[in-house]
């Protein structure tokens, strides 16, 4: 769609054709013409102009895309035109302020030396009243793009004692923020001992209920994974939550430990767990299903399945893991949870995309069940399909 088409779409805007602006905002987003940028300006105006927070955000996005198409006029048109913009709403105007500093006309308040010398105060007694706080600001001050340079030099100098010494400071206690997960990853895959203390508060800490229990969980998870690179046995899971729903996690916890220990062989590693299993696969069985949908939430982060520690677990055990998933689709009312429970259907459509991973033809009849079910019926025929492929293939 060239220029002059684009700009008879805009000049034809009125305040009803909500869809149509933001597609051509979106269309002009990925113009690399200076001819098509320059019609931006008018496009944005129309957006927010509207006072719709939806079609201020695709106009900034588009602002914010073309600063390196747009040549000088373009360039100082929209300069002009941010600066004369106002708005009440927060998310907005962080927008605003991104927008502007994309444009080169916010620069960060806060200056490298500063920042060098708070990591150093900090790092020198650790133990002051409010050390946790003020390492985790720093370290997230690295995403906020606006104020975020300073903060990434100061934090790149860091030699590795000084960079792991902060990242245990901002994640030892307390509960999970945006980046939590981020710091623990990192922190894991360094597997020196000195994370040991924030690995074991997120293996024992589990807030429930929590807003952001996706995140929780996964930084628990992740503190159990970096544990077994120093323990010789699992830590303290989940201190303070006593319920066979607790049990069920410890179990699964544990399973994981052992599947991230290294220099286990796998015998030692299926002696240990069998136990487990037997548990979850028994007196544990109303409560073994709900974690896994748990885990799986938390993988969908992972550009690997296989890394995640659902993906550890159900593929070291799919026997196993058929087992509670086979009786997540048949006791669906009897599952017990110990986070948000979610609706029975969403339960089950989990189910059926985890039984489309470890799943057999022993599978099959329980899921045909659901075969002419109105909300999962779709679900259900695309497991027994990935089913059918995977046994055929295994053939």
């Amino acid at each position: 769609m060239g220029a002059p088409v684009l700009q008879r779409w805009i000049t034809s805007l009125d305040d009803t054709d909500v869809g149509l602006t933001v597609l051509l905002c979106y269309v002009l987003q990925r113009t690399d013409d200076p001819t098509a940028a320059a019609l931006a300006p008018a496009l944005f105006t129309r957006a927010w102009n509207t006072g719709a927070n939806q079609l201020r955000f695709a106009g900034l996005d588009l602002l914010t895309s073309i600063r390196t198409t747009a040549d000088e006029a373009t360039t100082a048109q929209i300069i002009e035109l941010l600066h004369s913009l106002h708005t009440d709403d927060v998310f907005v105007s962080t927008m605003l302020v991104e927008a502007l500093h994309r444009y080169g006309q916010i620069t960060s308040p806060y200056a490298v030396d500063e920042i060098t010398e708070e990591i150093t105060s900090l790092l020198t007694d650790l133990n002051q009243p409010d050390a946790h706080t003020r390492a985790q600001r720093i370290l997230e001050s690295q995403f906020e793009e606006v104020i975020a340079a300073p903060y990434v030099e100061a934090i790149d100098a860091l030699d590795p004692d000084a960079r792991r010494a902060l990242l245990v400071l901002a994640v030892r206690e307390g509960d999970v923020t945006l980046f939590t997960d981020v710091f623990l990853k990192e922190l894991v895959r360094d597997k020196h001992p000195d994370a040991l203390p924030a690995l074991q508060h997120w293996a024992s800490y589990l807030r429930v209920p929590y807003p952001f229990w996706r995140d929780a969980v996964n930084c628990h998870l992740l503190g159990i994974e970096g544990c077994a690179a120093h323990l010789p046995a699992p830590p303290p899971l989940l201190d303070g939550h006593q319920s066979t729903d607790a049990d069920a996690w410890r179990c699964y916890g544990h399973i994981l430990f052992w599947l991230t220990r290294p220099g286990l062989d796998p015998h030692e590693r299926d002696t240990r767990c069998a136990p487990l299993w037997g548990q979850l696969t028994g007196p544990l069985l109303d409560a073994a299903v709900d974690p896994l949908r748990q885990f799986q939430y938390a993988a969908m982060g992972t550009p690997d399945i296989r890394t995640s520690a659902l993906g550890r677990i159900v593929d070291a055990y799919p026997a196993q893991t058929r087992t509670v998933l086979h009786h997540g689709l048949h006791a669906l009312d009897q599952l017990t949870s110990l986070l948000p429970h979610g609706r029975p259907d969403d339960r089950a459509a989990i189910v059926m995309r985890l039984l489309a991973r470890v799943g057999d033809r022993s599978s099959l009849p329980l899921l045909a069940v659901y075969h002419d079910h109105p909300a999962l019926g779709s679900t259900a025929a695309d497991t027994i399909r990935h089913i059918n492929n995977r046994t055929i293939t295994n053939v």
